[in-house]
């Protein structure tokens, strides 16, 4: 394997910041001026503004390329709703309209479906936020819900008056979580 190292050290430097370039053209040490007298530095921009300002054409180091690569994923995958499905093989000849139940039941409980239904089961899988409860059941019992001083006190007031029983039903601090099935 040949290996081809020219502009190595260039490509993988971190550049020095202008600000200091600038402060060692003003020093006076006659050397080190002399040394940075090319280097191109702020350009006098730092006068003006007095201070910090953003660089124009900045040289990207690998790192802070690497970074904005990293938060450009994260924002697309945060402005994403995936949805994950989850394939189950209805028999091992692949033929049409045949199950094997014992080989499906195998996959569901290895991929931890069942369980998650299981776990789904006991505890409170449907949420509705207070705003949408509100405006979805205040029919139910408006003048309760009127006079609640909080959004806890309004749900419980209205699915009370509904006789839902309180087992099926929570309250949290921004939502309202039922048991499944208990919504219809």
């Amino acid at each position: 394997v040949n290996y081809n190292l020219a502009g190595w050290l260039e490509k993988n430097k971190d550049p020095l910041n202008d600000t200091l370039v600038d402060q060692i053209k003003k020093s006076e040490n006659e050397l080190a001026v002399i040394i940075f007298a090319e280097h191109p530095g702020q350009s006098g921009t730092d006068d003006k503004k007095g201070g910090r300002g953003q660089k124009s054409g900045a040289f990207k180091t690998v790192s802070s390329g690497y970074r904005e690569q990293l938060n450009n994923l994260m924002r697309t995958l945060n402005a994403t709703h995936p949805h994950f499905i989850r394939c189950i093989v209805p028999n091992e000849t692949k033929s049409p309209g045949v199950i094997d139940a014992a080989l499906v039941m195998h996959q569901l409980t290895c991929n931890g479906v069942l369980e998650g239904i299981r776990i789904c089961r006991k505890g409170f899988p449907n949420r509705i936020p207070y705003k949408d409860f509100r405006h979805r059941y205040k029919i139910l019992a408006p003048k309760e819900m009127d006079k609640a001083e909080s959004d806890t006190e309004c749900a419980t007031v209205c699915l009370t008056k509904a006789g839902l029983s309180e087992e099926l039903f929570r309250t949290g601090k921004t939502k309202v979580f039922f048991r499944a099935g208990a919504l219809g």
